[in-house]
């Protein structure tokens, strides 16, 4: 409801932040696909606006997703 609300608003800076949240909630649940696609969506909103703390927040997280699964040479490809 916060990522629709944080869209209806045009709030693109909020609407990353939320991604990133959504991300981390399925990196907790073991869903590294829908982690995935909401940290890129993140990502590509957050270059978007050129925030470079909320790129490096979202890459963090893309990170650590990478990390508990052991895929180290798709994180360094980000």
């Amino acid at each position: 409801r916060a990522l629709l609300l944080a869209r209806q608003l045009g709030d693109r800076n909020l609407e990353a932040w939320i991604l990133d949240g959504i991300g981390r909630s399925y990196r907790d649940l073991g869903d590294a696909s829908r982690s995935l696609q909401n940290y890129q969506a993140a990502l590509t909103i957050a270059r978007g606006l050129n925030d470079p703390k909320l790129i490096g927040v979202v890459l963090a997280d893309m990170g650590e997703e990478y990390r508990i699964n052991a895929e180290f040479n798709l994180a360094l490809d980000r």
